[in-house]
């Protein structure tokens, strides 16, 4: 599926990163990358780790795009949606209602953060 290769940096970050893990799901996420530049077919690499084609297609592009960084727990790339502030008034909102309409979300969003939609 990718044909971009890893450069020899990254493998050893990679390899480092494998070696320190504790936590299973950081180690699979590494493992699907290592396995894909090793030229384990996708659907070989569902078994031995087992896991979705999804997953590793999605660890293998964060880590192309984001580098070792993103395989960490509780990365997140970018900047949030919302800013606290914003989140805040969605919060308080949604408290506010018995029962969420997403149709009401929506015409809040658009009254309160217009320049973003």
């Amino acid at each position: 599926m990718f044909k971009k290769s890893l450069n020899p940096n990254q493998i050893d970050e990679l390899n480092d990163f494998i070696k320190q893990r504790f936590d299973s799901r950081e180690l699979k996420r590494a493992l699907v990358v290592k396995l894909s530049e090793e030229n384990y077919l996708y659907e070989e690499i569902q078994k031995i780790v087992g896991v979705s084609l999804g997953f590793i297609t999605k660890w293998k592009q964060a880590f192309l795009s984001s580098g070792i960084k993103a395989l960490r727990l509780g990365y997140q790339e970018g900047i949030p949606f919302l800013n606290p502030e914003q989140k805040s008034t969605v919060i308080n909102w949604l408290k506010s209602k018995a029962h969420w309409n997403l149709r009401e979300l929506r015409a809040l969003y658009k009254s309160q953060f217009s320049n973003r939609i």
